[in-house]
């Protein structure tokens, strides 16, 4: 079909149309394309996001995979594993004992913390228990008796129990209970035993004994109320504790408990056996099926395969870590982790976009194929529109998302990184705290007078130089806990005090006290060695031994390589100490030491502040710090910033700087737009650095990112819609006011016209539109004067031409009683006016009934019925002549009304084969309708002037082929039928 609906003929066949396939082509395959590439797009931007948020959890798994690694490299021992469930049973008998009055335990709860603690020795003949109560320092021990509880050597425990709790609380023992102390824990725990190391060192921790002539574990511990001592443990184990304690599955379950369940933690050895390395899994893991599937692929991996330590690696479908265990094993540690499943937040939009696609495709070939998308102009260029357009607009929008969402978490993990860098300087920074400390105290030192007051003969000028060095230090941020003046042969000089911390360092000034002297000695060149004091502990003593066998220029070099010199040691307690030798000389010869002790807590806590607020961070009370101890918890020794530590955020933060101190490894979370850090300091471990940064600034960024993206897609949305309207009205306005103006020219309406005042080459075709609408005005006015058969045969597309046909139908002729005396006794016009309305009416109701008018014959009409079935032609007929007979007599009723002359009709019908063809002479050519059924036709109606019912006259060939209900009159003189009684159709 042409663009105006009339097919182009050549030879009959209807010419091929390859620019439709173009169409076709372009209008689905183009949107087709463009719908893949979008599928594809999506797929590739939430591939994308998937990694970017596979490998955040990636690195969250890694840090608590290297936190739970730090932890099995702690706890693996048999040491750490008593010591951490002896500081459990303590501190549930010190909560038992709090409650109580008069703080004493029952033993049967004794034994039942016991039993607790240690279930797989705690039988009888296993484990020897003795339990006291009250403080050895006031002799009021008494020893508990019951079941669990060892009843034999009462005494002598007893007894070893108040020495060691009274050497432990910093009090000294005459020379005489010394000695008794020494004899009585030789003869109960075997010559390794010392009482001073127990009591210094040893608390709460395993020692090596022998016991009863075999090789066992010693374990003390005082309970405390306050400050308070209630009373106390002493507990040997037997010698194959660790084969019955097993401490690396005890610490595998424990690392497998506290990541409930989420990783899986191994210890691999480094030697094979038979082709395969052992590995220890958690007992809690030896039913879990992915558990022993990776501790399969572990153990039989190739030999020669080494893990490389402290990187993260994808192995078997899952991560993997390992990590260095400790010098003294052949295992090393491999934490396993199943990747999780993270899912894109485009999860699911390709098929989505399939299934739509194919939704939308199956409908467009449901409403007619390539016919109807072809012929629909307007969803063609809205379709092609949104491929152009869509593809781009979503490259935009998603790839943008994704640069959103990628900046957002590298400026986290930016910020995370800048934490910790920052809490790792302050820890660094120690080595500048002793830096400081020695440049201060060695300034003092060298002060001209305090100088000569301290070489001064006369104690009390040291005395007073000493007192004044110490409120300078104080000025200047240095808490000196003991400060003294050591000279040879002179006694020392020293501050008094009477605080907890003098106490806890009295041991350590003794030591260095000695050695000092000692030093001066050596350095001197003294011909004789004199001996040691009276009154000194065993530690002192030891360290002269260690002197006594060194040669002098050896300790000359140890002298010169510690003076001068503040370092860190710990005391029994756990205590930090620092101290430093200041040497005071006079004409070239050391004359004095200056011995100052400190506790290194008070020192770091005044640089810590100090350092805090000159930290580059948004508040000071956003990095706080506090001494942790596996005993007594976190102490926060930062000040309370407006209540934070009262909050959700102070709590969430408090516990992960616990964790971090148990585990002494650094630790970072994310919670409610919160970052939380807290790092262990490895200068002075006891504190713990903890900190809060607000993540909330990040995410308003990207949220505002986010708007700015939608804002801008919505922007060029709004303005590619415009455009699309805006082309849209300059391009398909004009073909749909044209489509609109064809639509009416198709239902007859030709006094239609599309006006277009444009040059281009729309404009050119809505012109010929019109020239077109005018052809078709003329082809009717023209079409008035043609043979309805032969516009019949041209509108089936039937060849026209030289040849003729015959057709079975039925012929209807119509006329006018008596026209020519009408037409002379009435004035032409009112003849013509009545002559037009009534071919008018007749012709519409021929048309109505399936009829063709062939032609008008002055005030005669004759008309063509065909029907598939030549039998319905008849019907047909009879009812358009019934319907003319209707038809007449309501305009003669009309006329009536009006005053006008009447006039009379009559109609003849008859069926049979009519011939029809072209007569031409020359270049004069005539469609022609003829054959007896038209000669018949009109003898019928001549005939119908007879008739008295309905004045239709039929044949005998139409009778029979009438419908039943009919009735007919014979008239045999005219050889026809008269039509009598039928339905009367509506006009």
């Amino acid at each position: 079909m042409t663009p105006f609906g009339v097919p182009l003929l050549r030879g009959g066949v209807e010419e091929p149309r390859p620019w439709k396939n173009r169409l076709w082509a372009l209008v689905v395959l183009l949107p087709a394309g463009a719908w893949l590439a979008l599928m594809a797009l999506v797929a590739d931007v939430n591939q994308r996001f998937v990694a970017l948020r596979l490998e955040d959890r990636r690195l969250a798994w890694e840090q608590e995979a290297r936190t739970i690694a730090a932890f099995l490299q702690r706890a693996h021992t048999l040491e750490a594993q008593v010591e951490d469930r002896g500081r459990k049973m303590i501190r549930r008998l010190e909560q038992a004992g709090r409650q109580d009055p008069e703080g004493r335990l029952p033993a049967t709860l004794v034994a039942a913390a016991v039993q607790e603690a240690f279930p797989e020795v705690a039988r009888p003949g296993h484990l020897r228990v003795w339990a006291f109560s009250g403080n050895p320092r006031s002799d009021t021990v008494e020893t508990l008796s019951g079941p669990g509880l060892e009843s034999r050597l009462r005494a002598v425990a007893a007894a070893v129990f108040r020495g060691l709790g009274t050497l432990a609380g910093g009090a000294t023992l005459p020379a005489e209970a010394l000695n008794r102390l020494r004899k009585q824990t030789t003869a109960l725990f075997g010559p390794l035993a010392k009482p001073d190391l127990l009591a210094e060192v040893r608390e709460q921790r395993l020692s090596e004994i022998l016991f009863e002539g075999r090789f066992a574990y010693l374990w003390w511990s005082r309970l405390k109320r306050g400050r308070r001592v209630i009373g106390g443990l002493l507990v040997v184990f037997p010698g194959d504790l660790a084969r019955r304690i097993r401490p690396r599955e005890a610490a595998l379950e424990q690392a497998w408990r506290r990541t409930r369940g989420r990783l899986r933690p191994f210890l691999v050895s480094m030697a094979p056996r038979e082709g395969r390395h052992p590995v220890l899994l958690p007992p809690s893991c030896s039913r879990d099926r992915i558990a022993r599937r990776q501790a399969g692929f572990l153990a039989h991996r190739p030999p020669e395969e080494k893990l490389p330590l402290n990187q993260v690696t994808v192995r078997a479908g899952a991560w993997w870590l390992p990590a260095f265990l400790s010098m003294d094993t052949s295992y090393h540690t491999v934490i396993v982790g199943a990747i999780p499943r993270v899912t894109g937040p485009l999860t699911g939009w390709p098929r989505s976009l399939a299934l739509l696609g194919c939704g939308l495709l199956a409908w467009v070939l449901r409403r007619g194929g390539r016919q109807a998308v072809v012929e629909s102009l307007r969803t063609s260029f809205l379709s092609m529109f949104l491929a152009l357009s869509l593809l781009p607009l979503a490259a935009v929008g998603l790839y943008g998302a994704y640069q959103i969402e990628a900046a957002e978490v590298q400026q986290i993990r930016r910020i995370r990184q800048e934490a910790m860098e920052e809490a790792q300087r302050l820890d660094y920074s120690g080595d500048t705290i002793l830096q400081e400390l020695s440049l201060l105290t060695y300034r003092l030192a060298e002060h001209r007078q305090w100088r000569q007051a301290l070489l001064s003969p006369a104690s009390s000028h040291g005395l007073a130089a000493l007192q004044k060095i110490e409120a300078a230090c104080r000025a200047r941020g240095l808490s000196i806990d003991d400060l003294a003046l050591l000279a040879p042969l002179r006694p020392p000089l020293t501050l008094a005090s009477n605080s907890v911390a003098n106490k806890v360092l009295r041991r350590t000034k003794e030591v260095l006290a000695v050695v000092c002297a000692r030093f001066h000695d050596f350095i001197h060149g003294a011909s004789a060695i004199p001996p040691p004091p009276l009154g000194l502990t065993s530690g002192v003593k030891e360290a002269l031994n260690v002197l006594q066998v060194l040669d002098q220029p050896v300790v000359a070099r140890m002298f010169y390589a510690a003076h001068e010199l503040g370092e860190i040691s710990r005391t029994g307690q756990d205590e930090p100490i620092f101290s430093m030798v200041q040497t005071l000389a006079r004409q070239g010869r050391l004359e004095a030491y200056l011995l100052l002790t400190a506790r290194a807590e008070t020192i770091f806590q005044r640089y810590l502040e100090q350092a805090v607020r000159r930290a580059n961070i948004e508040t000071a009370g956003l990095l706080s710090f506090g001494r942790f101890d596996s005993r007594t918890g976190l102490a926060l020794s930062h000040r309370d910033h407006r209540g934070f530590w009262r909050s959700v955020a102070g709590r969430r933060l408090a516990a992960l700087m616990v964790e971090a101190g148990e585990l002494g490894a650094p630790r970072a979370i994310e919670r409610d737009g919160t970052l939380f850090f807290a790092l262990p300091m490895q200068r002075v471990s006891p504190f713990v650095l903890g900190g809060y940064r607000s993540l909330h600034q990040v995410s308003l960024t990207a949220f505002w990112q986010r708007a700015g993206l939608f804002g801008f897609l919505l922007l060029v949305s709004l303005v590619l819609a415009a455009l699309a309207r805006g082309a849209g009205t300059f391009l398909l306005a004009p073909l749909t006011e044209a489509a609109q103006v064809l639509t009416a020219v198709a239902h007859g309406d030709l006094e239609q016209r599309v006006i277009c005042r444009r040059d281009d080459e729309l404009g050119e075709m809505m012109r010929a539109f019109d020239r077109m609408i005018s052809g078709l005005r003329e082809r009717r006015d023209l079409g008035r004067f043609i043979s309805g058969s032969l516009e019949q045969s041209i509108s089936q597309g039937e060849p026209v031409g030289d040849r003729s046909r015959a057709v079975q139908a039925a012929v209807l002729v119509s006329d006018i009683r008596s026209f020519t005396t009408l037409s002379e006794s009435h004035p032409p016009d009112e003849v013509v006016a009545m002559l037009n309305a009534h071919l008018e009416t007749m012709a519409e109701k021929i048309r109505r009934h399936g009829g063709k008018i062939d032609r008008f014959v002055g005030d005669a009409i004759i008309a063509l019925f065909t029907a598939p079935v030549p039998s319905e032609a008849v019907p047909q007929a009879l009812a358009a002549a019934v319907a003319m007979m209707a038809g007449h007599a309501m305009r003669q009723d009309e006329r009536r009304r009006r005053g006008q002359f009447l006039y009379d009709i009559g109609i003849g019908i008859d069926f049979g084969t009519v011939m029809e063809g072209t007569l031409a002479a020359g270049e004069r050519a005539e469609y022609a309708l003829f054959g007896p059924p038209r000669s018949e036709a009109e003898r019928l109606e001549a005939a119908s002037k007879a008739g008295r019912y309905t004045r239709i006259m039929v044949s005998e060939a139409v009778r029979q082929l009438a419908p039943a209900a009919m009735e007919f009159h014979a008239h045999p003189e005219h050889r026809a039928w008269e039509l009598r009684d039928a339905a009367r159709p509506a006009a």
